[in-house]
């Protein structure tokens, strides 16, 4: 596969960087490209523009994971969100997608004040503008359900092959207790 012309992506994409369930494919491209998803039994709209991601790199976001809030559609568990007040180290994942492609993925997400209000500017990758998002404030915190949790420890997996199955389970126990 040829090398990305970055510079000139760099007009019409970002790249959005993710921390939680969207680290895997299989559940990000409800966002990208709609429909019913197995993972927590919610139908997406998807993005106008339903084309997959140019690429995708794992990466490490410089404030750490934690899980808080009660989402219904995973069960009522708490779902990821970086605590953005205070360095730290989590595993992600880039995408490179349209702007517009990551205005309607955050969109999905959700953009009130008690999800992912918060944008994150990363830096560029590549001479390309990366972001993430996160709350504004620490969420009250709540552990995730096992079906989350399984779907982010497969994104890992996914993203870090190298890492070793106990560092990712040691890496998501440590998140859980924050």
């Amino acid at each position: 596969m040829p090398t990305p012309d970055y510079a000139k992506l760099a007009k019409t994409h970002i790249w959005y960087v993710c921390y939680g369930s969207n680290l895997t494919w299989d559940r990000f491209k409800y966002y990208v490209q709609g429909g019913l998803c197995p993972f927590n039994g919610r139908e997406y709209p998807g993005c106008a523009d339903k084309t997959a991601p140019v690429e995708s790199r794992a990466v490490h976001v410089p404030f750490d994971l934690y899980f808080g809030g009660s989402a219904q559609i995973w069960e009522g568990g708490g779902v990821g969100f970086l605590d953005a007040s205070r360095p730290g180290d989590a595993l992600a994942r880039a995408w490179l997608i349209t702007r517009e492609q990551y205005e309607q993925v955050l969109d999905q997400e959700g953009r009130a004040p008690e999800w992912y209000s918060h944008e994150i500017d990363l830096g560029p990758i590549d001479g390309i503008d990366a972001r993430t998002f996160t709350n504004a404030s620490r969420r009250p915190k709540n552990a995730p359900t096992k079906p989350y949790l399984d779907v982010i420890r497969t994104g890992l997996l996914e993203t870090f092959p190298q890492m070793p199955r106990a560092e990712i389970d040691a890496y998501l126990d440590l998140a859980c207790s924050r």
